[in-house]
């Protein structure tokens, strides 16, 4: 950076200001770091142009046409589907993207000396040279701030020749870049993975950008060295923040992802408790929801009682009302109108958790129980069991450990989108695996529409067995860890209806 001569200055601020008041709209509100300031500039790419999420627009100058927007097949996925990304060729000198940080000066100086910038990118290629990332004079005839080689042997994030960490082509990165003029280091990360330090110059100097009231941009992806230091490169989030974030802030920044960077709370969920049977009132009535009902000749089966009156353990040392169900004979079971509708995208329910508080018999102890039937005729295979291993789970991966007469809280979050199931004992993840089929298969429900149940307890093939249930609850979505932590253990008054957490983790705004 430059300090250009005051006259010229105070005629540049003006023109400045006026353009970026007539010009460059501002985005969305700043979003917060806690402990270390505010993130700025957020750049997603997802309208098919440089408009920001936060902060200002990036302005293109030069060949327009060095960039293109879109989905580029050749790209591996990213959290499972193909980013909207630009990609950006290789510009020449006066070719470069425009960036407005729009920080107040800082660390005692007179310019920024203290920011963070981030983006999530890939390379499709090794580079014969390094690549760009940011130069901080407006004229692009310094020499660039910080750079990507992906150079057999030398890869890495740098400059001056020091490039650390590891760039693969093909590969996405959270490429992360905390500037600290007043500490005079520039720290280097990967995907949330602190890789190199780099000795600066000072306060005020090479490193520092403009401020807002000063008005110059930050240039990307250019160099004055005529295509030596750019090389194509495609982007799918770009941030800068106003402080240099610390390497808990940037473990929590994590790797890249295809929401992008701050991409503020996730819309709100269809995540309601659809279901809850408590079993209080000696009967199938619902606390929430539609009542249970039976299949076969399973009213006849089933009792009801407390604790106390069947002689079984109570729950946390207090009486609880229970139903008593046998080892059900196909099509026996207890079947569950769960009130939700089609979800993830599909025809049929594919995200859903079910949680019961259950005690199985001591009869039963290394033996195959089923705990979820979703074919309502009862003519398929269960398709949630306790193992011979006493671990729950289906297809041979029985995780955890389910002990005779002892009660539990079971929670099952499923994700059929990513064919995905979750299995909780008491509030603590015990084993997650990938189910063999995923959107509209084996594990998803009938909608509330088709009016066709759920089934307990029940097995085509007699893989069963007798216990007490004293609740049971279905959530229209597929709950997480922290979600379902606050579940716990089991309790006589019974599950509860679902109250949605707060979003706390700052990484999401």
């Amino acid at each position: 950076m430059e300090v250009e001569e005051l006259a010229v200055q105070k005629v540049l601020y003006l023109l400045s200001i006026l353009f970026l008041l007539v010009f460059l709209p501002a985005h969305s509100a700043f979003a917060e770091v806690p402990n270390c300031g505010n993130v700025t500039g957020v750049w997603n790419f997802n309208e098919g142009d440089f408009s920001a999420t936060i902060g200002a627009d990036l302005m293109m100058v030069g060949n327009l046409n060095l960039n293109q927007f879109g989905q580029f097949g050749f790209m591996p996925p990213l959290g499972g589907s193909t980013p909207k990304v630009v990609r950006v060729f290789a510009y020449g000198p006066g070719d470069y993207l425009e960036m407005r940080p729009n920080i107040a000066a800082n660390g005692g100086g007179a310019y920024v000396n203290q920011y963070t910038l981030v983006m999530d990118a890939i390379y499709a290629e090794r580079l014969s040279v390094p690549a760009a990332i940011y130069q901080t004079n407006p004229s692009n005839n310094n020499a660039v701030e910080c750079l990507v080689s992906t150079q057999e042997g030398n890869d890495g994030i740098g400059f001056d020749g020091q490039y650390d960490g590891d760039i693969e082509p093909l590969v996405w990165y959270r490429i992360g870049i905390v500037v600290d003029t007043v500490a005079n280091t520039m720290s280097k990360y990967i995907d949330g993975s602190l890789v190199g330090v780099q000795t600066l110059d000072g306060v005020d100097g090479r490193w520092s950008l403009y401020t807002a009231e000063q008005g110059q941009p930050t240039l990307l992806f250019t160099s004055p060295n005529n295509l030596q230091e750019t090389r194509e490169v495609y982007v799918n989030s770009l941030a800068i923040v106003d402080c240099a974030m610390s390497a808990e802030d940037m473990a929590e920044l994590g790797g890249p992802s295809p929401q992008g960077l701050f991409p503020g709370p996730p819309p709100p969920r269809e995540c309601v408790t659809t279901g809850l049977w408590d079993f209080n009132q000696g009967d199938l009535t619902a606390s929430v929801g539609t009542d249970m009902g039976t299949t076969g000749e399973a009213e006849f089966t089933i009792q009801f009682g407390t604790t106390t009156q069947f002689g079984i353990p109570d729950i946390q040392g207090q009486p609880a009302s229970v139903l008593s169900f046998p080892n059900f004979i196909a099509p026996d079971g207890l079947t569950v109108f769960h009130g939700i509708d089609a979800n993830g995208g599909g025809l049929y329910v594919n995200q859903y958790t079910l949680v019961m508080d259950v005690l199985w018999n001591a009869d039963f102890n290394n033996m195959y129980r089923c705990l979820m039937q979703t074919d309502d005729r009862v003519s398929n295979d269960g398709d949630l069991f306790v193992g011979e291993n006493n671990g729950v789970g289906v297809s041979g991966q029985y995780d955890g450990e389910i002990l005779p007469d002892t009660w539990y809280r079971l929670a099952f979050s499923f994700d059929l989108v990513q064919a995905r199931l979750d299995k909780y004992i008491n509030g603590v993840l015990v084993g997650t695996q990938t189910l063999s089929s995923g959107l509209d298969g084996r594990w998803s429900l009938y909608t509330a529409l088709e009016n066709r149940p759920l089934i307990l307890f029940a097995d085509n093939d007699g893989e069963t067995g007798s216990g007490y249930v004293n609740s049971v609850s279905i959530i229209s979505c597929a709950l997480t860890a922290s979600e379902i932590a606050t579940f716990g253990g089991p309790t006589a008054a019974g599950i509860g209806v679902y109250t949605p957490l707060a979003v706390t983790n700052w990484s999401q705004y």
